[in-house]
């Protein structure tokens, strides 16, 4: 009840002494909170009392990432799974001992979106490749998404011949009901123009869907095709049950929640296209944004 916050009162206050900014959110274990610092040493405190109860410090690192995932072997051992250097660290919360495996992203590749983990596999969504599951047991990779022959001939053909990228930066979920994993992804580079890069640029500034087991690609839904002004899908998706219909909703920067079948993909309400074209000698060039007009909107937007 709103007359009952006059009796909050702060517990405790933990100083890590590093002065740089985190992107990653803390998660909790049972009476324990694990948080990356600004340098990305991994620290464990006392839910309850905010003592530190140990740290795992490696080489600095001030990239973004943006999640920490929770491994649980036994009862001994429970690991902080999490990103420094790209490579993908195990940290046994219990001591801050760390496991190390034989894996690290492919050189100039980011892993910047959190690490999802379920039982001992890691999902990994990479900022520049393909995402991959990974044994953390043993450090092999279990698959590496792909599209199957006849859809990506069909999809290259639509993208005008170019390649198909999986960039992603915010995140993704696991969605076991459907088997599927289902992540959000970055705008097409450069950000601002559209050198080297005519076309729609699928699977960009998109929410993608693969299987969870064979990362096979299912389904894709783009909101904005060779966007111009920088406007990813910066959030993980999310999974709703409303109504005994099952949704994936995706925040976006044009102020939209999306919302699509998670069946299919498909939205599931209705959609405009508002096109703009910078270059009138060049229908490459054009920006096409899908419009919900009869959905929540929950931010202005200026698009043309």
């Amino acid at each position: 009840k709103k007359e009952d916050l006059i009796y909050l009162k702060k517990t405790w206050i933990y100083k890590s002494n590093i002065f740089k900014d985190t992107q990653t959110k803390p998660t909790s274990y049972k009476d324990k909170l694990i948080y990356l610092d600004g340098y990305k040493t991994l620290r464990v405190l006392s839910l309850f009392s905010g003592k530190e109860i140990c740290k795992n410090s490696g080489k600095k690192d001030r990239g973004y990432h943006r999640g920490i995932g929770i491994y649980k072997k036994n009862k001994d051992e429970v690991y902080a799974v999490f990103a420094r250097h790209s490579k993908v660290i195990l940290v046994n919360i219990i001591n801050c001992e760390e496991k190390r495996i034989d894996f690290k992203a492919p050189k100039k590749i980011a892993i910047s979106a959190p690490i999802l983990v379920n039982n001992n596999i890691a999902y990994i969504l990479f900022n520049g490749a393909a995402p991959i599951a990974l044994n953390l047991d043993n450090g092999k990779i279990l698959w590496k998404a792909k599209i199957e022959k006849k859809i990506l001939k069909n999809l290259k053909k639509k993208n005008l011949n170019n390649e198909i990228k999986w960039d992603v930066w915010g995140g993704g979920v696991l969605d076991f009901k459907y088997n599927q994993l289902i992540f959000s992804t970055a705008n097409a580079k450069p950000s601002w123009t559209s050198e080297k890069r005519f076309g729609p640029n699928l699977l960009y500034n998109s929410v993608v869907s693969v299987d969870i087991n064979t990362g096979k690609y299912k389904w894709h839904f783009q909101e904005i095709e060779h966007d111009l002004w920088n406007l990813d899908l910066a959030a993980p998706p999310i999974l709703l049950d409303i109504d005994k219909v099952d949704y994936v909703a995706q925040a976006t920067k044009t102020g939209q929640l999306i919302l699509l079948n998670r069946k299919d993909g498909k939205p599931t309400e209705s959609i405009i296209e508002k096109k703009f074209n910078s270059n009138d000698d060049n229908e490459n060039t054009t920006t096409v944004k899908k419009y919900f007009p009869d959905w929540l909107t929950y931010s202005r937007n200026n698009f043309v």
